[in-house]
């Protein structure tokens, strides 16, 4: 029997970290929540400062939505490993920040 030819080797496939795509879509993920809550939150405040409410409410909707589409970007780009990534993350801040513990400490 002819003997089988070698599979031709397959160039190193890159880590989903490695590229700008995965990094660009983590720092998506990431900055949902301060641009959504924070963004929202600065924006009623400035509105009820300057005496507009109505203003401030249409803004902080605005600005809630876009942190939306921030989400739905990132998790376009950087996938389910981009999220699983941001989750370790956020939990390694809040054990550090607030002295949480993790579950695996």
């Amino acid at each position: 029997m002819p003997e089988m030819p070698a599979a031709p080797a397959q160039a190193a496939v890159p880590t989903p970290a490695a590229g700008f795509r995965f990094k660009l879509g983590l720092a998506l993920i990431i900055g949902n929540w301060p641009v959504g809550y924070g963004g929202a939150a600065l924006a009623l405040a400035w509105g009820h400062a300057a005496g507009r409410d109505k203003l401030g409410a249409v803004i902080a909707t605005t600005v809630y939505l876009i942190s939306w589409v921030m989400l739905g970007a990132g998790l376009a780009l950087a996938g389910k490993a981009g999220l699983r990534h941001a989750k370790e993350l956020w939990r390694l801040c809040g054990s550090r920040l607030w002295g949480r513990r993790t579950p695996d400490a």
